[in-house]
């Protein structure tokens, strides 16, 4: 994804994080201008903002609070608007929350290095797959690259540092 496509997505973010909290982009620059003290942020500021124009670099904390979300969720999708590789894109983590029950059974796998692994391992491994599927469905893939490629990675390791019972072998 190029960087201006990146910087639309984050601007559609930001756009949608204002419609949720009902405001205009008049009211979100008053709101701005009232939390630093200064009258620099105009309506028009916030729209190059959101059509991806311009980045709120020296705003992200002023704008998490006046958008009520936390400032490291905007504080990672500014970082994925800028290019940076290990950035998520934003929103992510809120719209696969939302679906996730209470416990997340798509949180972080324990692996021991150097451990036996038996067909119970490898069904758990199995359920977490199956959740990533039906999680795809729903999503359409791209808000789950981040903990796809987290359990493909601890597959691999799983794969890398285990050894497997005969039974495993032929499932």
């Amino acid at each position: 994804m190029s960087e201006s496509e990146r910087r639309r997505r984050f601007g559609s973010y930001l756009a949608g994080l204002r419609r949720r909290t009902g405001k205009s982009q008049r009211q979100l620059a008053a709101h701005l201008c009232l939390l630093s003290g200064t009258g620099s942020v105009t309506r028009n500021e916030v729209s190059r903002w959101e059509r991806g124009t311009r980045s709120p670099e020296a705003w992200l904390p002023r704008l998490a609070q006046a958008l009520a979300v936390p400032l490291e969720d905007i504080q990672q999708a500014a970082a994925y608007a800028r290019g940076e590789d290990s950035a998520r894109p934003p929103g992510m983590l809120l719209t696969l929350a939302e679906l996730l029950p209470s416990g997340d059974p798509l949180d972080r796998s324990v692996c021991h290095q150097g451990r036996r692994i038996g067909p119970s391992a490898v069904a758990r491994l199995a359920g977490r797959v199956h959740r990533l599927r039906l999680a795809d469905d729903v999503l359409s893939g791209g808000d789950l690259i981040v903990p796809a490629l987290r359990e493909l990675r601890k597959a691999v390791d799983l794969y890398r540092t285990s050894s497997f019972a005969a039974v495993c072998r032929r499932a």
